[in-house]
């Protein structure tokens, strides 16, 4: 069972970082159609990507150089 929560950790981290680098060309394009280059755009987005993905790499990286109890 704890092997199937690890799997699914890293999976969902993995899966995580492939969206937000998706999503962060779009917006970046999206910004470059926008007048003046997107420079009036506050990036409300970033409030809740940036700690979910720092909260879901730190978890991962724990958990890969965590000791195993005997």
């Amino acid at each position: 069972m704890k092997n199937i929560k690890l799997f699914l950790l890293y999976g969902i981290t993995i899966v995580a970082i492939i969206a937000v680098i998706i999503w962060d060309q779009y917006m970046q394009e999206w910004l470059a159609l926008q007048p003046d280059g997107g420079e009036q755009v506050m990036r409300t987005d970033l409030f809740v990507i940036y700690p979910v993905i720092t909260t879901l790499v730190v978890l991962s990286v724990y958990h890969l150089f965590k000791k195993k109890s005997p």
